[in-house]
């Protein structure tokens, strides 16, 4: 059995899951759109939409005989809608510049048996998804027998898999060009994913993967119509987004708002603008990934408080300002703020920076009640000890932001803490705000300049990410 098969089977249940959508224009004024259920005996159902990964309701009308009829005066824009019901349909399907339709089935078969009438978009959606199905009855058989066999039957059904999954890749290239134009074409370019170039025989094999990635990265929204604002109204939308993001990207700070500018700077619709600017500042301001926060900074200075992102109430963006002004002074390769604190005698240090002079500083930012950080310092302090076993000038700077001095006590001793230890009795000190500490714990490592080279890291990885520092600056 070989890894390639495993490969092609996990690829081909993505793409048998895969559901389609079309987008286009409005041409149409107002709505009708009618189903019939066979069997269905509900008394109410919802007509909803996707934004991105989430749903929302559109409309709610009452079902009789397994009829249902949604109708109204305004234009919906174009993108994926669905059926659903409390007894548990659901039905997905597609609205473009065809408003007023109709789609008549059965509820124990809802994509065989699928009648549309005055929708071009749904009738290829729906027969897009029977072939589907018909490619995955046919690639269970051999799934089955690739999973509970061995030899010669597991390797030939999962070649048979491989060619299955070829077929459907086919299949959805080939809808997707003869259909060109329509919402349909559109959306199945968001489930397609560009095939991997052949580079020039005579590269090296570092030049022909940067070959690869490149015009793989080049290609990868072809087919997109950023001007439709039924794009960002499907469910596949977001993955593809992230994927582009997260894998064909440079995870770095600068390059991300490159890529950022590059795709805002395109021709697109007005809303399609709107949900990019929002989601992107989002996903950059929740990242979990050191040093993507000055993604979420980038985006303030030059969207909002450009006024580019226009829908923004001044309440608001009097708040995202104040966050992100708050962020620069800690973004990796600043110097680190200077803190005031009190040591374990009582005084005050007004700048506990100068407590060492080590290469590297270990700011601990807790709370000696917190359970995260109780779990948290003694890997610090393991990871503290294996730098002084291979000599590494690093000292430790722990920052208790509770006022109660017995449990501070409590604590050092517990967890045998060394190092600088302070503390915040008095209720004075600036460390909490000026490392936007809005949960603990918090490590930060800085250089023998206070630069901020680490930030928000687990306390497991302290150790290895300082040698690993060492080692890239030598």
């Amino acid at each position: 059995m070989t890894k390639s098969f495993k490969v092609s089977i996990l690829t081909i249940a993505i793409l048998l899951c895969s559901i389609s959508i079309s987008l286009s224009q409005s041409n149409q004024d107002g709505y009708r759109i009618d189903i019939t259920l066979e069997g269905w005996e509900e008394k109410e159902a919802f007509l909803g939409y996707y934004v991105g990964s989430k749903t929302y309701v559109e409309d709610t009308a009452a079902v009789n005989n397994g009829r249902v009829i949604f109708e109204g005066n305004q234009n919906l824009t174009s993108g994926m809608y669905f059926l659903y019901a409390p007894n548990g349909i659901f039905m997905e399907f597609l609205i473009s510049n065809q408003r007023k339709f109709s789609l008549y089935t059965r509820q124990d078969d809802l994509i065989k048996s699928m009648i549309v009438t005055g929708s071009l978009d749904n009738d290829l959606f729906f027969n897009y998804q029977k072939t589907l199905s018909e490619y995955r009855e046919e690639a269970q058989k051999y799934s089955d027998t690739y999973k509970n066999s061995t030899g010669r039957d597991s390797i030939q059904a999962g070649e048979k898999l491989i060619e299955i999954n070829a077929a459907v890749k086919d299949f959805q290239r080939s809808e997707q060009t003869k259909n060109a134009g329509t919402f349909y074409s559109q959306v199945l370019a968001q489930i397609i994913r560009p095939e991997v170039e052949e580079a020039p025989a005579n590269y090296s094999e570092e030049r022909k993967k940067d070959y690869q990635y490149r015009i793989y990265k080049s290609r990868f929204w072809e087919g997109t119509d950023f001007t439709n604002p039924g794009t960002v109204k499907t469910p596949m939308f977001d993955p593809k987004l992230n994927e582009y993001f997260d894998k064909l990207v440079y995870q770095q700070a600068d390059s991300l708002s490159l890529e950022l500018d590059k795709m805002l700077s395109m021709e697109m619709d007005t809303a399609v603008f709107r949900y990019l600017v929002v989601t992107l500042t989002n996903k950059y301001a929740t990242s979990k990934m050191m040093g993507v926060d000055a993604v979420y900074v980038y985006m303030i200075d030059n969207y909002y408080s450009t006024g580019k992102a226009y829908w923004i109430d001044d309440a608001t963006l009097t708040r995202m300002e104040q966050n992100s002004e708050r962020l620069k002074p800690l973004l990796l390769g600043q110097v680190a703020p200077v803190f005031r604190a009190e040591n374990l005698q009582g005084e005050t240090v007004m700048n506990a920076l100068t407590l060492t002079d080590k290469d590297y500083k270990i700011l601990f930012f807790y709370d000696s009640d917190c359970g995260h950080c109780k779990k948290a310092i003694p890997k610090l302090m393991a990871a503290f000890d294996e730098l002084k076993k291979k000599n590494v000038s690093a000292d430790v700077i722990t920052m208790n932001l509770s006022e109660d001095r017995d449990d501070w006590t409590n604590f050092l001793a517990t967890y045998n803490v060394t190092g600088q230890n302070l503390s915040d009795l008095k209720g004075v000190s600036n460390a909490g705000y000026y490392y936007y500490v809005d949960s603990t714990p918090q490590i930060y490592i800085l250089d023998k300049d206070n630069k901020i080279i680490a930030k928000k890291l687990s306390a497991e990885y302290v150790d290895d990410f300082i040698m690993d520092y060492i080692k890239a600056n030598e």
